[in-house]
């Protein structure tokens, strides 16, 4: 299993209390939270807050009506944090420069700097001091589909987490490859299938959050660019195939690649989980 501690104490966060219901909403909304910061990032800003806060702009989003897809492109318009990070966009209100300019230190400094935070707009300000005072990424939320009515007495926000952004595409495969590499070695290194009468196959299970969404993102069925080539990247050793599967954030899809040691090309397919 190819893990992550930082990012699977995040998706644990996320099991302990999905969904989340609130007699704010109406909908069901489903998001994705990436964190490219979770080891770093202080403990003081839980995943619990961040949702907390997040709920009263889709309160107002279902208030301010339309359909569900414009639901959908409001409410991520509303949550991106790139026009308020200062190291993306450059914005006015608050910039690096400035604060190195300041000769005070503790926590009038401090104090400030939360202060202008609380002017940028934001809708989650406590990410964007984390951004100017400690260089984290602001966390990212986005809603991965259309809000659905309820079923239930209120709505409620279905919670993915990730220290990848969903759909994020690297041009080539480095993150896979020394996760898949690493399972391999360390099942020939202990040579348990060493004399088997027939062909040897390894199956991966891609289990750590950035494995898995860098895999659905290169071999999902609409991936419309052409997928990086793992079997030219990866050294099958003594295995006549390793087969590569990982379960998607969103939606009940698990993704499974076959790679061939007779030079095959690779093949993939997704297989909807019942």
């Amino acid at each position: 299993m190819a893990t992550n501690r930082p990012d699977n104490e995040l998706r644990g966060a996320a099991r302990r209390m999905w969904p989340i219901r609130s007699r704010s909403l109406s909908r069901e909304w489903t998001v994705h939270v990436s964190d490219h910061d979770i080891a770093t990032r202080s403990r003081r800003r839980t995943l619990k807050d961040l949702v907390a806060a997040m709920i009263p702009v889709l309160a107002d989003v279902e208030e301010r009506g339309g359909t569900a897809e414009e639901m959908q492109l409001h409410a991520n318009r509303i949550l991106d944090p790139d026009p308020y990070n200062p190291y993306v966009s450059q914005s006015v209100w608050f910039a690096a420069e400035w604060q190195a300019a300041q000769p005070w230190d503790g926590p009038f400094k401090d104090w400030t700097r939360e202060h202008l935070a609380q002017q940028c707009g934001y809708w989650y300000p406590a990410d964007i001091v984390d951004c100017v005072a400690d260089s984290l990424e602001p966390r990212r939320v986005s809603v991965l589909k259309p809000p659905a009515p309820t079923q239930d007495t209120y709505g409620g926000v279905y919670v993915a987490t990730a220290s990848i952004e969903p759909g994020f595409l690297l041009e080539d495969v480095g993150y896979l490859v020394p996760e898949v590499q690493a399972a391999i070695n360390h099942k020939h290194e202990r040579g348990q299938t060493k004399g088997a009468p027939a062909d040897k196959w390894l199956v991966v299970a891609l289990d750590g959050g950035n494995a898995a969404a860098q895999f659905d993102a290169c071999f999902r069925p609409e991936q419309q660019q052409p997928c990086p080539d793992l079997g030219d990247a990866l050294d099958l050793l003594s295995f006549d195939e390793v087969w590569i599967l990982a379960k998607t954030f969103h939606g009940r899809r698990c993704v499974v690649l076959r790679l061939s040691n007779s030079g095959d090309e690779p093949q993939s397919c997704t297989i909807e989980i019942p």
